[in-house]
């Protein structure tokens, strides 16, 4: 019983959910989901990562960017 509830549950089509999907507002612009999909250079992301403080923790784990 449990398999067939998981089972049924992530087998679903993809278009099972567009009753509730339909009825969200979407809050991103073309232009701004355009910068987000748009690949960033290795310079760009080395500035960011160096940008964080090593001892500060983003999130509830308390891993660090040291700790990476």
């Amino acid at each position: 019983m449990v398999l067939d509830h998981f089972h049924q549950l992530f087998n679903k089509s993809p278009n099972s959910s567009d009753f509730v999907t339909n009825h969200i507002a979407p809050c991103i612009s073309a232009a701004m989901n355009s910068a987000l999909l748009s690949p960033f250079e290795d310079e760009e992301f080395k500035r960011v990562m160096f940008q964080i403080g090593a001892d500060t923790s983003p999130g509830t784990d308390d891993l660090n960017p040291k700790f990476f």
